[in-house]
């Protein structure tokens, strides 16, 4: 195999690694949407039972499903982490193996830098978080 091709294989690697970290973040968004929309859905079917008149047995079993939905979103946020984590290691490593700095440079530019990526896995679980508390505060009328 010749440089160049190596090359061109490893431009293409890296193009479809970094491909793979954006669906990675437009899934984790998209999955984080889906728990909060079926969080706020079983809020809106107890009122729609009727808040005020329902048994207190109800409200608990509205408040545990609010309470799986919430431990799935965080999982969901951890498991995204993790896949990106992973994505991105394999992304510095085919930056490492481009031969020429110049290269490099060009093509790759710097490494990313793995500070402040926590913000956004700390602002979804929030997010999730949030969005429980509030169902526990309609669901019991805290």
């Amino acid at each position: 195999m010749n440089a160049d091709h190596a090359h061109e294989e490893l431009l293409m690697f890296m193009r479809h690694t970094w491909e793979d970290i954006e669906r990675t973040k437009q899934r984790q968004w998209s999955d984080i949407y889906h728990v909060m929309i079926a969080q706020g859905a079983i809020v809106g079917l107890l009122l729609a039972l009727g808040h005020q008149r329902a048994p207190f047995w109800l409200h608990s079993v509205f408040a545990i499903a609010i309470t799986l939905l919430t431990t799935v979103g965080i999982a969901v946020v951890n498991n995204a982490q993790n896949t990106l984590v992973q994505q991105r290691a394999l992304a510095d490593e085919y930056y490492k193996m481009l031969d020429h700095e110049k290269i490099r440079v060009i093509l790759a530019g710097d490494l990313a830098k793995s500070v402040g990526r926590g913000t956004y896995p700390t602002l979804y679980s929030a997010m999730v978080i949030g969005s429980g508390i509030f169902a526990f505060v309609v669901i019991f009328g805290w």
